[in-house]
C-alpha cells in the first residue's frame, strides 16, 4: 500500500462508505452485511442490486475490512480480494455461564438463536421442520426462542411455540443461552 502520510479514511459500514471517493486508501468495517441490510429492510430488487454494485465498487478500492467473522472474511476475500481483519469482540469472564449437562425441563426442548438473523432460508427451513413435527422431537415439546432486534423474515404456517424476546442485554442474552438445550446458528457464509 502507498504511504498516503496517515491520509486513511475510516468507513464504518453503516452506509456513510457509499459517499466515499477518491484514490485515498481507506479502511471499512462491515458487522452487517450489505445485502443482508437492503434485504431487511425491504428495499426492492432494484435497489438492492444498485447498493450491492456500489458496496462491491466501494470493496474493491478498500485496503483493508474488518468483518464479524472468519467465514465472512473468507467471503469478502473471495468476491472483492479485499484483506479482511476478523474483530472478535469478546464477553467479559465474569459474564461467562456454565451450560446445563442433562435437559433443562424434563418433557421439553429448548432452542434458542441470538444474534442478527442474516441466514433465512436456513431459520425457515427450520421453523417448517418444528412445524412439520408439530413441535415435538424425541417426544419432547420444542420452544424457540428468539432473541434478536432483528425483523423476522420467515413465515409460520400452523401453530407454534415461538418466544421472540427481542434485544437482551449481553448478560441476558447468556443467561439465556446457558438455559438453552439447542443453541441454533445459522449462518449464510460459506
Amino acid at each position: 500500500m502507498k504511504d498516503f502520510r496517515g491520509r486513511v479514511a475510516v468507513i464504518t459500514g453503516n452506509g456513510r462508505a457509499f459517499s466515499a471517493g477518491g484514490d485515498m486508501p481507506y479502511i471499512d468495517e462491515q458487522i452487517r452485511d450489505p445485502e443482508y441490510r437492503a434485504l431487511s429492510e425491504g428495499h426492492p430488487r432494484v435497489v438492492q442490486r444498485f447498493i450491492m454494485r456500489r458496496f462491491a465498487s466501494l470493496m474493491k478500492r478498500c485496503a483493508r475490512c474488518g468483518v464479524a467473522s472468519d467465514e465472512m472474511g473468507e467471503e469478502y476475500r473471495r468476491r472483492y480480494g479485499v484483506e479482511c481483519v476478523t474483530l472478535k469482540p469478546g464477553t467479559e469472564r465474569a459474564l461467562w455461564r456454565e451450560p446445563h449437562e442433562a435437559p433443562v425441563e424434563a418433557g421439553k426442548l429448548h432452542i434458542v438463536f441470538a444474534g442478527s438473523l442474516y441466514a433465512v432460508q436456513e431459520m425457515q427451513a427450520l421453523v417448517d421442520t418444528l412445524g412439520n413435527a408439530g413441535w415435538r422431537v424425541g417426544g419432547r415439546e420444542v420452544t424457540l426462542s428468539i432473541l434478536s432486534m432483528s425483523p423476522l423474515m420467515f413465515h409460520v404456517d400452523s401453530p407454534a411455540n415461538i418466544r421472540v424476546l427481542g434485544f437482551r442485554s449481553t448478560e441476558d442474552t447468556l443467561t439465556h443461552i446457558a438455559g438453552a438445550d439447542v443453541g441454533y446458528l445459522p449462518y449464510w457464509f460459506r
